[in-house]
């Protein structure tokens, strides 16, 4: 877990250097939370084939401990 959150796509989001995040952003989250979380991105989207990509960044940004406020301007939404 310290390695996902010592990522740099990790460091920007709790630095507040992404508001709001860009699809390149969520691609690097995904990706970093994959890398260093043991497959979990796969490991949800197999147990969860409904899920789509969008979906999956909000677990990744929870794993973050970021509240609904913080999430919401990850989103662009106010």
């Amino acid at each position: 877990m310290n390695t996902f959150l010592g990522s740099d796509i990790c460091n920007k989001i709790l630095n507040d250097e992404v508001v709001p995040m860009e699809q390149c952003d969520f691609d690097l989250l995904l990706q970093s939370a994959n890398l260093n979380l043991e497959g979990f991105v796969n490991k949800i989207s197999k147990e969860y084939p409904r899920l789509n990509k969008e979906d999956l960044y909000y677990p990744c940004l929870m794993l973050m401990n970021l509240n609904d406020k913080r999430t919401s301007l990850l989103f662009g939404v106010t």
